[in-house]
Parts: C-alpha cells; structure tokens; sequence
C-alpha cells in the first residue's frame, strides 16, 4: 500500500480477501517503493485512508503489522491513531517488536494494547536481531505474561500462530510438521482448547 503503483493491487487484495469471507486483511506499512523516497507520516496515513471507502464497502478491517520501519507497536499505533477510523488497526507482532524494534515485548504490547485488533504469536529465539523465529515456546518470548495481559485488558483479538524458522529456512516438510505440532502442544499447555 506504501507503493504508489500498488493501490489498485491492494483494493483487489481487499476485495479477494471478502470473497473467501475473511473479515480481516493484514498489510505491513514499511518503505515505499524503490525510488520513491521515504514517506512522511502525512503521506502514509494519507495512502491508509485513500482505501477507506474500500474497507467500508467491503465491511472489512485492515490491520497493520509491526515489521520494518514501524518497528514497534507504539510506532504502528502513533499511525492508527491519525488515521482515526475504526476499520484500522495495530497487528502486534510478538517477535518483530524485538527483532525490528528491539523493544521490551511487554511494555510495548501494553502501550499500544488499545488499538490491537490482530496479534501474530511468534517466538523469539538467538540474539534480538538475529533471524530466529522457532516454534512456539523454543524462544523467549513470554507468551503467558502476554496471553494473561490481553485476556485482563478484554481485548478479543484474534491469535494466529507465524513460525519463521531461521534463513535457512525449515530444511524439510516433517520440520515444519514437527513446528507445528509443538506450538500446538505448547499452546494447549497455555490452556488453549484447538
């Protein structure tokens, strides 16, 4: 969306994404494209509310992911804030906030907390900026401090489960199967019902 060129892409995103009945679509709002220059504040959420009538249309909400330039949730909610329209949200990364952002996963989750309206549950492992992102609880990420914080702020969020790997990648199918399963053990020991 940050593209120039891209807006119509995004609209059809939009559009494709209300055919399967998602009510949701996730975008990361980083650097424009090449050659464009950064983009001011007033030019990004200028860009967010150029597709408002789009969400509203489509009775969709777009979240915007902590990732790149908005490295934090505090930054991604700074946007949310100016955009000012309940079809926008924060999508909280739990990992990206510590990989991007290098911040305190807490803090900055609980600062930002009102605007949340998707979370990405991703772990965290190997050094802050290191591409690490194992299975769910092979990192350090405190997942029961956020599940415990969202729950007590009554935020319904959605979770969806994001596993990395590192840049090697999986290595094999039977990894990834095997990633699976244990965020699922890991998030049934939480107290999920799956």
């Amino acid at each position: 969306l940050m593209d120039g060129t891209k807006r119509e892409d995004f609209i059809n995103n939009i559009r494709l994404a209300r055919f399967f009945d998602i009510p949701c679509i996730l975008t990361f709002v980083g650097e424009p494209a090449e050659g464009e220059g950064a983009l001011s504040m007033d030019e990004t959420v200028s860009r967010i509310r150029s597709v408002l009538p789009e969400l509203e249309k489509y009775d969709m909400t777009m979240a915007l992911e902590v990732a790149g330039k908005q490295s934090s949730g505090v930054a991604v909610k700074e946007i949310v804030e100016k955009v000012a329209s309940p079809r926008v949200v924060t999508a909280y990364d739990t990992a990206n906030a510590i990989f991007y952002g290098d911040v305190d996963t807490m803090a900055d989750l609980s600062a930002c907390l009102d605007t949340v309206g998707y979370i990405h549950i991703k772990d965290k492992a190997a050094g802050r900026q290191e591409w690490s992102f194992p299975a769910l609880g092979q990192g350090y990420v405190p997942f029961p401090e956020v599940f415990a914080m969202v729950d007590e702020s009554g935020n319904d969020s959605p979770y969806v489960v994001e596993i990395e790997f590192t840049p090697e990648g999986p290595g094999s199918v039977e990894a990834v199967n095997q990633a699976v399963l244990d965020s699922a053990n890991y998030l049934k020991a939480q107290g999920f019902v799956l």
